[in-house]
């Protein structure tokens, strides 16, 4: 894997936390170095806070740990719909890679397995679309919301995974 990142000088730990640095930014706007940053907030939704300075009670939290240089620990928190087609995804296409699912979801990915996040968007979407009703009247909403940070992130890693 290092061969990849050969022109940059940089190891692949370092490129991939330079890649997300420079997608996604720093959480802590204060920190201007991306060697400093493993942590990164994904999701659309980071000006969404309400008087308290906290997320809204409809956003999703996603959050990108690099873990190691083909390792990504993906963590969804807050208002996520964990019923419906996202339920069936979790049985099916993400049983190899999330870790929790107790009011949240944490997947681990590695490269190659980068087009999970499309299936879980899709997932997602399937979910929104459905009649059946939510657990949390947000959850239509904040479903749409994490479908298009998956794909973004997604799009992302291909980028760097190759």
């Amino acid at each position: 894997m290092s061969q990849l990142f050969e022109g940059d000088g940089l190891t692949p730990i370092l490129h991939l936390q330079k890649m997300l640095f420079d997608e996604y930014g720093s959480p802590d706007r204060r920190v201007k170095k991306f060697e400093k940053v493993k942590r990164f907030r994904v999701d659309g939704c980071q000006l969404a806070t309400g008087a308290d300075g906290h997320p809204l009670s409809s956003v999703c939290v996603i959050w990108a740990t690099v873990k190691a240089e083909s390792d990504i620990e993906v963590h969804l928190s807050g208002s996520i719909p964990l019923d419906g087609a996202v339920a069936e995804w979790i049985r099916t296409d993400g049983k190899t890679i999330v870790k929790d699912q107790k009011h949240a979801l944490a997947l681990s990915l590695r490269p190659g397995e980068q087009t999970k996040l499309s299936t879980l968007a899709i997932a997602m979407n399937t979910r929104a679309a459905s009649r059946r009703p939510y657990v949390y009247a947000s959850h239509g909403y904040s479903a749409l919301e994490i479908a298009r940070s998956l794909e973004r992130l997604h799009h992302v890693l291909d980028i760097i995974w190759k």
